[in-house]
């Protein structure tokens, strides 16, 4: 015969072991709120919200918000579905919140303005042309099940106002997908020498001097310079900035005489050459009529530039004492 003591031991072990696997058994069916979700489908249900949740996990409770959404389902509306569907499960605080996002493939700006310079080269406007489409910020976000697909349902080119217009479908196998009407700006563009670096007045353009770079044709003025052997061997009239488009007015032969440079004064007649140092007075180019002062009699007379630092004196008696008297 067990005695009595022994028979109240093993009730009261039971009855942990018992307890202890109730607890446990509920702590495991419990449901447990979740927090962050990404849903990939149009739709949120019951499992999606709620972690041990078994028998009712596919149950629809709400719709998924649209591609790159999100949405907040709110303590109150958590702690009414749980109670329609017997989950034992209460708000801890006000704070209690699911933020569900709709998961989505992106098609950027970039790929949408890409789709666009396609159908234009398609169309006979090639790398001649430019395109800029007007909202930069521009994303579309399909669902992540669809590919990432442009299709352009029609276009529209107006080359005088220089506007276009389109109307994608995206995606593009998805005759019911979304309609995204853009517009831009569609500009012929040209390459115009401009210069490579900051060049100063009077000095000499060389080959290494010019660079290309595209432009908007509409933004050319008649005397813009556009061949860049051309401008080889001149030189600009005030200094000009690297990058910046070059008109012919701007340009000159370059300076072989400047105002307040020394230079040397020549004489020819037929048997004798007198030579003189003077001041050049003005700036001139080859072929120019300066005024140079004689730094001996610091008279002045005019002479044409024939080099670097260089001019000629005219061939008369007066011209020719002016020099004579300098030796």
């Amino acid at each position: 015969m067990i005695p009595r003591s022994r028979h109240l031991a093993f009730a009261v072990v039971s009855a942990v072991m018992i307890w202890g696997f109730a607890i446990e058994a509920s702590a495991e069916l419990a449901p447990v709120l979740r927090k962050d979700i990404v849903i990939e489908g149009d739709v949120v249900r019951l499992g999606d919200l709620f972690d041990g949740v078994t028998t009712a996990a596919d149950t629809v409770v709400a719709y998924s918000p649209p591609p790159g959404r999100r949405a907040v389902f709110d303590a109150n509306w958590l702690g009414r579905v749980a109670r329609e569907h017997g989950l034992d499960w209460r708000a801890q605080s006000r704070l209690d919140r699911v933020t569900v996002e709709r998961a989505s493939n992106i098609v950027a700006h970039a790929e949408i303005e890409a789709a666009l310079r396609e159908e234009l080269a398609a169309r006979g406007y090639g790398s001649e042309y430019e395109l800029a489409v007007n909202n930069t910020a521009l994303n579309v976000y399909v669902p992540v099940e669809q590919l990432a697909t442009i299709a352009i349902e029609s276009i529209s080119i107006q080359e005088r106002s220089e506007r276009v217009a389109a109307v994608l479908r995206i995606p593009a196998n998805d005759p019911s997908a979304r309609r995204i009407n853009v517009s831009g700006r569609f500009f012929a563009v040209v390459e115009i020498p401009v210069p490579a670096r900051t060049l100063q007045r009077g000095e000499r353009i060389g080959d290494t001097d010019i660079v290309l770079k595209r432009v908007r044709k509409s933004t050319i003025r008649s005397n813009t310079a556009t061949d860049a052997a051309a401008l080889v061997g001149l030189a600009p009239r005030r200094p000009l900035s690297a990058g910046m488009p070059i008109t012919a007015t701007e340009l000159g032969q370059p300076l072989l005489v400047q105002r307040g440079r020394p230079v040397t004064m020549v004489f020819h007649s037929n048997n004798m050459t007198l030579t003189a140092t003077g001041r050049a007075l003005d700036d001139g180019s080859d072929g120019d009529l300066v005024r140079v002062q004689n730094t001996k009699t610091l008279k002045t007379i005019d002479a044409t530039v024939v080099g670097s630092d260089q001019v000629a004196v005219g061939a008369s008696s007066q011209l020719a004492q002016i020099l004579g008297a300098a030796q």
